[in-house]
Formats: C-alpha cells, structure tokens, sequence
C-alpha cells in the first residue's frame, strides 16, 4: 500500500507553496475535513474572502491520484491550499471523517425529508433559492424552447450585488451554473431550451452598461466557452436546419464578438466568427454585414481604433467569400479605406505578386506588417523574395520578434549562414541580454567560425561602449581580469550615458564580477560581498538573514584563501556585535555555525 509522506508532498511542489502550505496547516486553515470513497474534501483558508474548496483523489493503493483547488495557482504542481490539506492528511487522519458520496445521502431520504433539507438550505443561504425555481431538463416533452425568465432573474441579481472587490467569482460562477443548466438540457435533446438559456447569458452580461472588473479572467472565461455550446446547438442538435434557430445564434455569436472587440479583446468569442461562417447561409448574409459594418463605423474615428477597425474587414471579407462577392470589388473597397494589410493578403492570395509587393514597398515597408505578412509571403511570393523585404525592413528598423521569427525560420531549414547572420544582429541590437550570447556562440561554432566572430563581438562591443554586456561575455569565457576591467569601464561611465542595460536580477552587475571571480580575485571581490551581506541585513527580514549568512560563509573562505583569518574574525566579531539587536539574525548565524 502507498504511503503519503511530507516527502512525497514536499516533491509535489516548488519550495514556496510548500512552506506555504506548511504555515497554513499549523494555522489551522483546514477545515469541513471528510473523506468520501478515495477522494479527500477540505475547505482552505487563505487570502480570499471565502475559502478555497480543495480536493485530492486517490487511486486504489492510497497513492495521490489527481488534485483540485479553486484558487488561481497555476504553474503545474500542487498549490499552498492542496499542500495544507496534504499535510492535514498525513498528520491527522482522524479529521476526515467517512462520508458517503452526496448523491448516495440524497437517495436515502423521502421526498418529504428532502423538502425539508431544502427549505433549510434556502432559509441559511436565500441565494439558493433561484436554483430550486429554474426550469429542470427532461422532465416534460416541449414543443418550445424553456422560460428562461428564472436564469436570466440569477444572472442579474449576480451584476446587481457583484462587489467589485478582488476575488469575488458571484458572476463567473453564475455565468458557469447557468451555462451547466444549459448543458443538462442538451444532453436530455432539448437543443432549443439550451440555445436559450446560453444566448440569454449574453443578452444579459454584454447588454449591461457597466463592465465589470475582471483581472482574474474568470468571466471571460465563463462567456467564451458559450461559442463552443452554440456551436453544438447548430451541429449535433441540428437547429443550423431551422432558419429562425439559425439566425438567433448567429447574432448572438456576433453579439458577443462585436462586444470583445469593443472592448479592446478580452479572448471572448474570438472563435464565434468562424462558427458563423461555417453556418451561414447567404439569406444570413446581408443582415450579419449590416451589423458588422455600423459597428466599424462606429469605431472608425476613435483613438486606437485600428486593430478593430481591421478585424471588422477580415470579417466582412470572410462574408464575402461566402456572397462569392467579386475579387475587384473588395480590393477596391480595402483600397478605399486604407487596409493594406487585408489588401497585400488579398493580392497574394489572388496570384497578384507583383502588385502586393508595391503594396509592401509603398505603406508596409515596416518590421511589424512584414511579420504578419511573412507566412503568406514565404507561400506566394517565394522565400528569396520574403527574406529580402524583411532584411530590408530590419536594416530600417529593427523589430526583434521579426528576427526571432527569422531565426527559427532559418533553423528549420538548416539555413546557418543565415542563422549566425541573425544572431549577430539579434546580439548586436537592444535590448542588451547576455542571454543572447550562447546561441551566438553555438551558431557560430556549428560553421567553425567562433574565433573571428567572438573577436568582432568583442570590437563591436568595445566601440559602442556597451561595457555592462562586455563584463558579462568575459565571465561567460571565465576571463576573470578582464571581465573587472570592462567593469571599471562600466563604473567610469555616468549612469545617464550607459547605453546598455544589465537586466532583471537581485544582484547589482558589480557583485555578480564579485562571485563569479572570487577564486580568482578574492581582494577585489570581497568589498562587494560585504556591501552585498549589508544590504541584506539592512531588509530585516529573516529569508534575508539566511541569505546573508550564507554569503558570510563565503567571506569566511574568501579570508582563508587570502591568508588573513584573523581580519575575518575581527570582521565576524564586528557583525555580532553591531546586530546583536537582531536575534532571527543570530539564530541565522548560529544555524550558519557562524
């Protein structure tokens, strides 16, 4: 039989959500402990204002199996939450009581016991009660679609008492509870019933004046996976046969479409155009341009109003297709309103090269739209010609995600000349990170050319005074002397005339020189390491006394080296002496056996 441990949970997440979790344990932040068949149940305390459900299933030998919470974590092992629950498991099995699954309880009891256990719950949470009137799937054959006057009551009362405070799901769960509702109806065959009830969902939230705060991206969420439930409504429950059906979904879909884009994009509905054109019928047609076009219209004009403006014409141009609309009347029409873009792909697809390409060289001519052109270039126009233009446009003005997209362009097609070629630009041009350095260095080994590009890296660098970056290659060659001598360069320079950057880090440039060159330069760099150990201390916060401790360590090897033990005694005695107010700060010493 598998047995948890603190190990086995500790080796489920990072260093961080355990210790969390850990605090949260001894914080008594578990709570409604039980255990229902091989599956864990706990509610979580944390930084919300309600707590966090928390789950753990576990496979037939009591080994973990799958993991549930409902807070935000996200990054691929197990949060703070499910860790304290873990942890609560292990330590006091005794807390989760037995219990039968919910649907087992439920069974048991009369119709008249059920009653009673309901209106108990409505009368301790009232918010229920809206559950208990909604319509319920399956239990009579309609000729119609449902009421949805009772969903669409929920979805108001949630706007109407959402509390803008961070944290609050109300709208997003009751978005998600209707669409669930919905789905129960599909599921029983009634498609009409679950078309309604999705489609009053938008009606509701998109038609309310005010936009309500959603940083987490639950709500949007909630309404984008609407798209997919109308679009089985038209395929497997067959309503795209029924013309009424077909065009309320329809303009529900663009409704919400319309609405993202109004916006500003929020990733809702961004796939309801291509369900709409999939399941349009060219009697569909004019009514869809016609809301297309008022509601480009109304954004033509406005500050920003480009990216809306755009996506508008690729929908009408995809309505287009559909109308077999002539190819000269939509050219002119892209022409006329100034949508290059939308015309140079057009003339490209058309076979007209010759006139894309002046297109590009007439109002395209820029890294940007030359990366959004270069797949339909590399296809139509020929890969001689795609990489011309976009040299070109690199040359004038570089764009670093054109040259990244040029680079695994140019790996891809085994192309290394071409690869070195734009490293070197890549290397050459801001932001300045070293991190650009090896794949550099690698390109540049697989053609047996290192040793004259790194001297040209190294001119380039020198002439530009780009002295952080040159610091940085010579401690990547362990080139200790002069990586302190381009670091002196670097310090000569005012701050306001260093036209290089050394990146995000915890570390200033000077004291990373310092520890990647102690060994061989322990009289330089210990300065830095005791400036370094004092900035630390000055945070007053214990995980910055350990790490000080730590880099006190250091010092103490750094002494010995140099022969000069006593100094470090004198020193050490001088930090216990100045800090000894600081009690977490000795407790790290002495842990540090300092």
């Amino acid at each position: 039989m598998a047995t948890i441990t603190e190990q086995t949970i500790r080796q489920r997440s990072n260093s961080k959500s355990f210790e969390r979790g850990k605090q949260y344990y001894r914080q008594g932040a578990i709570s409604d402990t039980a255990k229902r068949g091989n599956t864990l149940e706990a509610r979580c305390e944390g930084s919300q204002y309600k707590p966090y459900r928390v789950k753990v299933t576990l496979d037939k030998n009591g080994a973990i199996e799958a993991t549930f919470c409902d807070c935000e974590y996200d990054y691929g092992d197990d949060c703070k939450h499910i860790i304290a629950l873990l942890l609560t498991y292990v330590h006091q099995p005794e807390a989760f009581e037995a219990k039968p699954p919910l649907e087992d309880s439920l069974k048991d009891r009369t119709p008249e016991q059920l009653i009673a256990l309901i209106n108990q719950m409505v009368n301790r949470y009232p918010d229920l009660e809206s559950l208990v009137h909604r319509p319920v799937a399956g239990r009579t054959t309609r000729q119609k679609a449902v009421n949805v006057e009772t969903f669409r009551r929920e979805l108001r009362q949630a706007m109407r008492h959402f509390s803008h405070e961070w944290g609050d799901t109300s709208i997003s769960d009751t978005i998600v509870s209707v669409t669930r509702a919905g789905k129960e109806f599909a599921d029983n065959g009634d498609w009409h019933s679950a078309s309604a009830i999705f489609r009053v969902i938008y009606d509701e939230y998109l038609d309310d004046d005010e936009f309500y705060d959603d940083e987490e991206g639950n709500v949007s969420e909630a309404l984008d996976a609407i798209v997919a439930e109308l679009a089985e409504c038209l395929t497997l429950g067959k309503l795209a046969e029924d013309d009424t059906e077909r065009r309320v979904i329809l303009h529900s879909l663009l409704q919400v479409y319309i609405w993202n884009i109004d916006i500003g994009g929020q990733d809702v509905g961004v796939n309801a155009p291509d369900v709409i054109v999939q399941h349009a019928r060219k009697a569909d047609l004019p009514a869809l341009r016609e809301k297309i076009i008022a509601a480009k219209k109304t954004k033509e004009g406005q500050r920003y109003s480009e990216w809306a403006v755009e996506n508008y014409e690729a929908f009408l141009m995809d309505l287009d297709a559909l109308d077999e609309t002539d190819p000269e009347i939509i050219l002119k029409r892209l022409r006329d309103n100034g949508q290059y873009y939308l015309l140079t792909e057009k003339l490209l697809t058309l076979g007209r090269i010759d006139e894309a390409l002046n297109t590009i060289r007439k109002e395209l001519n820029d890294s940007f739209n030359l990366l959004r052109l270069m797949p339909s270039l590399m296809v139509h126009a020929g890969e001689d010609t795609a990489l011309s233009l976009a040299k070109a446009a690199l040359s004038k003005n570089y764009h670093p995600h054109l040259n990244s997209w040029l680079i695994h362009y140019a790996e891809t097609a085994q192309k290394l000349e071409l690869v070195l070629e734009l490293r070197l630009n890549d290397f050459y041009n801001p932001p300045h990170y070293i991190a650009k350095y090896e794949p550099l260095k690698k390109a540049a080994q697989l053609l047996d050319k290192w040793d004259s590009v790194y001297q040209e890296v190294i001119a380039h660098l020198q002439k530009n005074k780009l002295y952080a970056l040159l610091t940085q290659v010579y401690l990547q060659e362990k080139q200790a002397e002069n990586a302190w001598n381009a670091l002196a360069l670097h310090q000569k320079m005012p701050a306001n005339n260093r036209n290089d950057w050394y990146g995000f880090s915890n570390h200033s440039l000077e004291f990373e020189v310092a520890q990647q060159t102690r060994h061989d330069n322990p009289e330089k760099s210990l300065p830095f390491y005791r400036q370094h150990i004092r900035n630390r201390i000055d945070q007053r916060n214990r995980s910055a006394y350990a790490e000080a401790a730590g880099y006190l360590q250091v010092v103490e090897e750094l002494y010995d080296a140099m022969g000069e033990y006593e100094k470090w005694e004198d020193y050490i005695t001088g930090i216990k002496t100045e800090f000894k107010k600081l009690p977490a700060l000795m407790d790290e010493l002495r842990k540090a056996k300092l």
